[in-house]
């Protein structure tokens, strides 16, 4: 049980933490882009998102200029398409808002949109998203350190059992003592009755 609640304790705080360096990413990334943008060097954008992806473990992460279509994108193939808004549970956090989705291969993603400003001018918006942890890459990623949580754990019960039964042993003799007075008692007191 303390292995199975280890589990599902961390994939929460795996959840949080993912969800705090995001809204963390997707502000830093458009302020990068703002920069790189106006001068006109959608090249420089691309390699951008093309190295955030790898660094920051995305999903994917993307550039929706003015007219709704892609001006970067980390899946190359969809640079010039119509940008399409995923359905699915939205939450909003000021200008940041994030999209909770199955994608095709049925994996849970977290998609995190941002406007990305330039001196009040609106230069497109900026798509990021990542794969939701689940309960089962939680437990592939905490392999090497369950061993350890584990036998942590049972190395501290063996020691609380052994404090636990050195504590009880003096009181179990005196127990006994006090039992063997009781039974040499009663056959006396029931033989003057």
């Amino acid at each position: 049980w303390m292995t199975l609640g280890a589990v599902v304790g961390s994939q929460s705080i795996l959840k949080f933490h993912t969800e705090s360096s995001c809204l963390g990413e997707v502000g830093r990334t458009a302020r990068l882009i703002a920069a790189k943008y106006p001068e006109g060097n959608p090249g420089a954008v691309q390699a951008m998102l093309d190295q955030q992806v790898q660094v920051g473990h995305l999903a994917y992460c993307a550039l929706e200029g003015p007219d709704g279509c892609f001006l970067a994108h980390s899946r190359h193939a969809l640079i010039g398409k119509p940008a399409v808004k995923p359905t699915g549970a939205v939450l909003q956090w000021g200008d940041v808002e994030r999209v909770r989705f199955v994608d095709d291969d049925s994996r849970l993603i977290r998609e995190y949109c941002t406007p990305v400003l330039n001196h009040g001018k609106t230069l497109g918006v900026l798509h990021l998203a990542v794969i939701e942890p689940s309960v089962w890459s939680v437990v592939f990623s905490l392999d090497e350190y369950a061993p350890a949580a584990v036998l942590g754990n049972l190395l501290l019960m063996s020691l609380g059992m052994l404090g636990l039964h050195r504590t009880v042993r003096p009181s179990a003799g005196i127990e006994r003592q006090v039992s063997a007075l009781v039974d040499s008692t009663t056959p006396e007191s029931t033989s003057l009755s």
